[in-house]
C-alpha cells in the first residue's frame, strides 16, 4: 500500500476521519500508509457495493456507513451529500480559500504573505488585466515578479 493510492481507498479514507478527525493532505502519507496501527484499522473497514444500484450512479443514492464496536454497538449514519456537491452543498469562498491555505502551507513553497497574495489575484481573476504578476508568483516562488525578466 503506497501513499498514492490511500486517497483513492475508502478504507483508508474512513480510517483517516477517526484517527486524524481533519482530513488534510497529510493525511495521504507514505508513514501512514504503511503504518501498522492504520493497516489494521483500514482491514476492518468493508465496503459494501449494491448491485441493484446503476453502475456508475452512485451518486444519486444515499450512502448508509455502519460502526460495529468490538463491544457489539451499533453506530449508523445515513449520508445524503457529499460536501462540495454542485447540487446541493457547494464550497464558499472562505472555505475554498482555506483549503488553499492548508495545501499551501503544507507544500511549504510559499510564504504566507505570497500564498495570500496568490489567493487574492485568483480570486479576482475575472477582473485582473494583466495577468504576468499571478504567472510570475506562481512561477518563481517568493521571487520579486519583474516585467521582462
Amino acid at each position: 500500500f503506497r501513499s498514492d493510492q490511500t486517497r483513492f481507498s475508502y478504507p483508508h479514507c474512513t480510517v483517516a476521519c477517526f484517527f486524524d478527525r481533519k482530513i488534510s493532505l497529510d493525511s495521504f502519507t507514505d508513514s501512514k500508509a504503511l503504518d501498522p496501527r492504520w493497516r489494521e484499522a483500514r482491514a476492518k473497514v468493508r465496503v459494501t457495493v449494491h448491485p441493484e444500484w446503476p453502475q456508475g450512479s452512485n451518486d444519486c443514492y444515499d450512502s448508509p456507513v455502519h460502526i460495529v464496536m468490538k463491544d457489539g454497538r451499533r453506530f449508523s449514519k445515513l449520508c445524503h451529500r457529499a460536501r462540495g456537491d454542485p447540487d446541493c452543498q457547494r464550497f464558499g469562498v472562505s472555505e475554498v480559500r482555506q483549503k488553499y491555505l492548508e495545501c499551501m502551507e503544507y507544500a511549504g513553497c510559499y510564504s504566507r504573505e505570497r500564498v495570500e497574495q496568490i489567493a487574492d489575484l485568483a480570486l479576482n481573476l475575472d477582473r485582473l488585466h494583466d495577468l504576468s504578476v499571478l504567472a510570475g508568483y506562481l512561477t518563481f516562488p517568493d521571487r520579486e515578479h519583474r516585467s521582462g525578466t
